[in-house]
């Protein structure tokens, strides 16, 4: 099924959706018959969630979100797919979540009646317009979907409708970085593109760099600049003074200075609300001597 559906893909990358007309769906780069959706009523109870294992939980914005519920109410349905005997979500995980937190008893649903192929595209899809998931969530997906349907890079950009390269990218991503990374983005401690980042490095430097990047809150630019120094790097004595002064870095100084300041030597003895606290205020003298990282979510 899934080879027919990449022989007979239409030529074109942008996502096409129609809510007029019955609300035709087309999927991206596979040429299909119009998915009509069925709005309904759907009970909490019934929704499925094995495909929020793809999603990170951010709950500020649920929060966000059920407090836009509670005054306004439901704005937009969520998409479900029928299922065996309920209904698996595609895309509403933090509406869901709001709802339970509001205590209420159901939701609008947009139910598809699709396969679980053409449900894993869709959550790339319904994403894509806003880039509200996070690279490494993009990355699950195409990870299930290359394990799952047996797909390499090219059909796999044939079937989602995005670049080689992009799809590329998003795998690395899972194939280069350490699980405790993994894990720390899905916790929120650092993000994707501090992770892409992290991924020129060997597995065995990457805890040590993620750790000076959260302590000193450097921004995705600030931490490409100290893993390409930490690369450069001559042998581990000189990597270990990356670490250790990573602000020599950052502003370009000579990375063995004569005589040490002695405000970095006080600075790795204080605890880490005090390097917090000097780790903002050094972003802050470093965006006034550098350009602003305005880098986009690809």
């Amino acid at each position: 099924m899934i080879h027919f559906l990449l022989q007979n893909r239409f030529d074109c990358k942008d996502v096409r959706v129609r809510l007029k007309d019955f609300c035709h769906i087309l999927l991206p780069g596979i040429k299909t018959d119009s998915v009509i959706p069925i709005i309904q009523e759907i009970p909490l109870s019934d929704f499925e969630l094995s495909l929020s294992e793809m999603h990170i939980f951010n709950m500020t914005r649920v929060l966000q979100i059920e407090k836009s519920m509670r005054l306004n109410g439901q704005l937009q349905p969520v998409i479900a797919r029928a299922y065996e005997r309920g209904y698996q979500l595609i895309d509403g995980f933090k509406r869901l979540a709001a709802a339970e937190n509001l205590m209420m008893k159901s939701l609008q649903c947009r139910v598809l009646n699709i396969d679980i192929t053409h449900a894993k595209v869709l959550l790339l899809s319904y994403n894509r317009p806003h880039q509200s998931m996070e690279a490494l969530e993009e990355a699950k997906v195409l990870q299930d979907l290359r394990e799952t349907d047996s797909l390499n890079q090219n059909s796999l950009a044939q079937l989602t409708g995005y670049s080689r390269s992009w799809v590329s990218r998003r795998l690395a991503l899972i194939d280069k970085i350490d699980k405790e990374i993994s894990s720390d983005i899905i916790m929120g401690v650092i993000t994707s593109s501090h992770a892409r980042a992290l991924i020129k490095l060997p597995r065995g430097n990457q805890k040590e760099v993620a750790h000076v990047i959260t302590s000193y809150r450097l921004s995705s630019r600030q931490s490409d600049s100290l893993v390409e120094a930490f690369l450069k790097a001559k042998d581990d004595k000189e990597q270990q003074y990356i670490l250790t002064y990573p602000e020599k870095i950052l502003f370009n100084d000579q990375l063995y200075p004569q005589e040490e300041p002695l405000l970095w030597k006080s600075f790795h003895n204080k605890g880490p609300s005090y390097r917090k606290h000097q780790g903002e205020r050094l972003q802050k003298e470093y965006a006034e001597k550098k350009p602003v990282d305005t880098e986009k979510g690809e």
